[in-house]
């Protein structure tokens, strides 16, 4: 009897929530470097249930006047079981690995026993701070579970650079072995273009309405302006709130893209290449780096 074989696209959709979220999936009917391709670059894609979630907690957090930092841990927690904490797991096992005075091969024998240790708890600490932080500044703000539901999505866009080619795997074996050097230069740039892309128009859309906008210039009084200094005053604030809306998006992008490129450097320096726990750190790392990013 001939197997029946999905297509490509498919299975490495499959593939992609399978790995990275909780969600039960249909396995795909076969795991190869095409299909692995597929599923990390289409990581944003696949991590939609999340971050519908993530902007779900926080507009209820936020609807019930929930204290901002309530909202942040509840968020994180969330997210952390949405994944089964497998990032989660990845981050202190790469922290504690790439740090230990050893050579590759006891840098990656302490990756894989899983147990945590100092370094390890601490990069958990810090991140996640992080993460809960910035995400109780961004709820508060105009359509703030939009912009955190955004980032968690686009967050994924990590695992496309941690894979593209030219980063070898750091073993023969194993998860990262099956996605390293999988995704072409050319669509991990096109990634990271259409995340700055998306988050400029994210932040474009934050206010909620144009009085909203107005309020920031401080220039316009509705009870004495006239229709045409109304209208003028209105055109000005949109054109430099859509400019700095853009600059945003860009600055967070790029401040992302250098936390990871940061980490996949030194993984490939430490460890000769990375690993599954490289792609989990790095999708952790990016979060934390879009949030913050975004309050500046």
């Amino acid at each position: 009897m001939t197997e029946k074989v999905s297509p490509v696209w498919l299975d490495g959709l499959r593939l992609s929530v399978g790995t990275l979220t909780a969600l039960p999936v249909t396995p795909p009917s076969r795991v190869d470097r095409p299909r692995a391709a597929v599923a990390m670059s289409v990581a944003p894609l696949a991590a939609l249930p999340l971050g519908v979630l993530a902007a779900a907690v926080t507009w209820a957090g936020t609807w019930l006047s929930l204290p901002r930092a309530v909202v942040g841990l509840l968020v994180v927690a969330v997210l952390a079981v949405a994944n089964r904490g497998m990032h989660l797991d990845g981050l202190a096992d790469s922290a504690d690995g790439l740090a230990a005075p050893k050579d590759a091969d006891g840098r990656l024998a302490i990756m894989r026993t899983g147990d945590v240790g100092p370094v390890g708890a601490a990069a958990l600490v810090l991140v996640l701070g992080l993460q809960v932080a910035a995400i109780a500044e961004l709820a508060t703000g105009p359509r703030g579970w939009l912009v955190v539901g955004v980032a968690v999505c686009l967050s994924r866009a990590a695992l496309a650079l941690v894979c593209v080619r030219g980063v070898p795997a750091a073993r023969g074996s194993g998860l990262g072995a099956a996605v390293a050097g999988t995704v072409p230069r050319l669509v991990a740039a096109a990634i990271w273009a259409l995340v700055a892309a998306a988050l400029a128009g994210v932040l474009a859309l934050a206010p909620s309405s144009a009085e909203g906008v107005l309020s920031y210039g401080g220039s316009y009084e509705p009870m004495t302006a006239s229709r045409e200094a109304y209208s003028s005053s209105l055109t000005m604030t949109f054109d430099r709130f859509e400019l700095v809306a853009w600059a945003s998006g860009v600055l967070a992008t790029l401040v992302a893209l250098a936390v990871v490129a940061l980490l996949v450097r030194r993984a490939v320096r430490a460890v000769g290449g990375v690993t599954g726990d490289v792609c989990g750190a790095a999708v952790e790392l990016c979060l934390a780096a879009l949030l913050v990013a975004l309050l500046v």
